[in-house]
């Protein structure tokens, strides 16, 4: 039975972090921790959506403002054409 108990150094902070997570677990799981924390888990969340939402716009106006050279090459031939595209 001694033998069973008497853990090696290494072994016992193994068991000392197994049971430091099962506590963290449930605390963090706790009605009462858990009410506090999904507010805050919201508002991160909206931030996110926010932030992918402004990469997108950031994207869209990017090709806006830099599009490819073919491109740019079918518009200038079209205004050159096109006498609504000159300026009167």
């Amino acid at each position: 039975m001694d033998r069973l108990l008497a853990f090696s150094r290494r072994r016992r902070r193994w068991l000392a972090c197994a049971g430091a997570a099962v506590g963290g677990y449930l605390i963090y799981h706790h009605p009462a921790v858990a009410a506090r924390h999904r507010p805050i888990a919201r508002v991160a969340s909206a931030l996110v959506s926010l932030a992918e939402a402004a990469a997108a716009v950031a994207s869209i106006i990017l090709g806006f403002l830099n599009p490819p050279a073919d491109l740019l090459k079918m518009y200038l031939l079209f205004c050159s054409v096109t006498p609504t595209c000159s300026k009167s």
